[in-house]
């Protein structure tokens, strides 16, 4: 996860946290679910939410392409385990 971040102004990230809450909601609709797994493309997509409603400080870049890579990666090296 990113660090040096201040969340958006509410007006304008609030479509990001509604569309995650709808990704989450198809896998977890109740409030107690158990815990699930996400397929790559909805995490890829929660990805994206999250850095569309972030405002980064000076000095601390999040590179949102090379966390999606790492990720992809770390699933790859799993099939193979």
């Amino acid at each position: 996860m990113p660090v040096g971040f201040s969340t958006d102004a509410k007006s304008r990230a609030l479509k990001h946290i509604q569309a995650i809450d709808a990704i989450l909601q198809k896998s977890a609709p109740g409030e107690n679910d158990p815990p699930f797994s996400l397929s790559l493309k909805d995490a890829e997509a929660i990805i994206d939410h999250v850095s569309h409603s972030l405002v980064m400080d000076a000095g601390f870049p999040w590179d949102v392409k090379a966390f999606k890579v790492s990720l992809n990666s770390t699933l790859s090296l799993r099939r193979w385990v």
